[in-house]
């Protein structure tokens, strides 16, 4: 997913919490977020339809990148982390809050998932069982060897995004580390202007 949808659900997390309580069941999205779920044919961005696991970076107070996946059918957001001491367990949980909270409900109104009982909001709920935020051992994911705690390599985003590429491959994660960015950096950078030539 593109960067506006990591900032979306984040923006709107305040307005479901000042809501009352009989609106946060039928809180109502905005059709250019739907969109991002349901499709968008002329912006090659896919319907969600069908589909088990979704990919984002999200950005932790505008100092660090890092990969979600979304696994829809166990209700679960998995984190990967670069850098695991720049984020705590108990921070993490209360940044993502939002996300687990108000992610079933964006799902369900898609109408996309009307027919996964799991997204349906039980007689008497508020709204549908929040998503559990789920941090991945950090033996499973690369880390940086540079970071100082908030004194980063500035790789993070790098590392958030090739974990992607990777998870979508189903390739192994140990070749994303600090020795190949440069690598990594410098192939994205002959691919976009390349793109732009064509185009």
């Amino acid at each position: 997913m593109n960067i506006m949808f990591s900032q979306v659900v984040s923006a709107r997390y305040d307005a479901y919490q000042n809501a009352k309580e009989a609106d946060k069941k039928m809180f109502l999205w905005d059709s250019d977020v739907m969109s991002m779920i349901t499709g968008i044919d002329n912006q090659f961005l896919a319907s969600w339809k069908g589909v088990d696991t979704v990919y984002w970076c999200q950005n932790y107070l505008r100092a660090h990148w890092f990969t979600v996946e979304a696994s829809i059918s166990t209700l679960t957001l998995n984190f990967y982390d670069s850098d695991v001491i720049v984020i705590s367990d108990k921070q993490l949980q209360s940044f993502m809050k939002s996300w687990s909270t108000l992610f079933p409900s964006l799902l369900l109104q898609s109408q996309l998932f009307k027919d996964d009982h799991r997204l349906t909001i039980p007689p008497g709920a508020k709204i549908c069982k929040e998503f559990n935020v789920h941090r991945m051992p950090i033996d499973s994911v690369p880390q940086t060897k540079v970071s100082l705690g908030f004194v980063h390599s500035g790789d993070c985003g790098v590392y958030a995004i090739k974990n992607i590429e990777h998870l979508l491959g189903r390739l192994p994660l140990h070749t994303i580390c600090d020795n190949n960015m440069e690598l990594f950096i410098n192939k994205w950078t002959v691919d976009l202007w390349y793109q732009n030539v064509r185009h």
